[in-house]
């Protein structure tokens, strides 16, 4: 009998060992997690429209767990606001939908890897005139989740995965699984 215990001891002990040192369970991505970062896509896509950074992370109450992680890709689009002036183009509008290709959590750390479906309503800036009605395009983006000191989910980390990346097949494959490389 008691060498039935110690056996069922161990089978729990190697099981909780297991779980311990397996790799990230993917899954669907936490409605937290998922609305952080639509929330962070859909600020850079108004800043593209608006240009002003700040203005437009005021509107959105989640940016302060975002918007760190955020400012080089903010910065990217404010300048794209600029060159779209300069080209005689506004932007008034975007419309961004996603689809979540990846997420795994272990523990504090959580990833997600997703498509961005990003579109822009262009207007010519008179005196220019013919501006195409639209732009569109999709976009991978690869953002890294950490729990912060009050146990919430925050953006430590952003990245979207550009056109030279996707001529390296190493590369674009470690970007697209981030769950195997934690």
């Amino acid at each position: 009998m008691q060498s039935l215990m110690s056996g069922r001891i161990q089978n729990v002990v190697m099981l909780m060992l297991a779980a311990a040192c397996a790799p990230a369970q993917e899954h669907d991505a936490p409605p937290e997690i998922a609305e952080l970062a639509v929330d962070a896509l859909r600020a850079a896509a108004e800043v593209k429209v608006r240009g002003d950074v700040e203005a437009v992370l005021r509107e959105h109450p989640l940016s302060l767990r975002y918007a760190a992680a955020m400012q080089e890709h903010f910065a990217l689009m404010r300048e794209l606001h600029h060159v779209g002036l300069r080209s005689k183009i506004r932007y008034p509008r975007s419309e961004v939908s996603v689809r979540h290709d990846r997420f795994c959590e272990t523990g504090a750390v959580a990833h997600l890897v997703l498509t961005a479906r990003v579109r822009y309503d262009m207007e010519s800036v008179p005196p220019a005139s013919g501006a195409p009605p639209y732009t569109a395009g999709e976009e991978e983006h690869v953002f890294r989740f950490e729990r912060n000191a009050a146990g919430a989910w925050i953006v430590a980390r952003h990245h979207e995965i550009n056109l030279a990346e996707m001529h390296q097949p190493e590369v674009v494959r470690r970007l697209r699984n981030p769950c195997g490389a934690q």
